[in-house]
């Protein structure tokens, strides 16, 4: 019946909104970690980059908070990629 059909799309409905909201969470849960280290490779560009010792100094100091705050290889290696990247359009590779 037309009852039935519509209880079950709202049903639908509530579980995508459940969906919705775990993944909203997921991604605010990963915002403070993935803008503390999109600053630190700006920094680490407007260094110079691993070409100088201030960034090389730099990068090691880095490599050390991702440590101590346990931050994944997986993030890291996203700053690595961004990294390049904004290297990349500053032209200092």
């Amino acid at each position: 019946t037309r009852k039935e059909e519509s209880e079950k799309k709202l049903e639908h409905t509530k579980l995508n909104l459940l969906r919705i909201n775990d993944i909203l969470t997921e991604l605010e849960t990963n915002l403070e970690p993935l803008k503390l280290q999109s600053d630190k490779a700006k920094k680490y560009l407007d260094l110079g980059g691993y070409g100088t010792v201030d960034g090389k100094n730099f990068m090691q100091k880095l490599n050390l908070i991702f440590k101590e705050k346990n931050y994944s290889l997986g993030g890291s290696a996203d700053l690595l990629i961004v990294t390049i990247f904004m290297a990349l359009q500053r032209g200092v590779i």
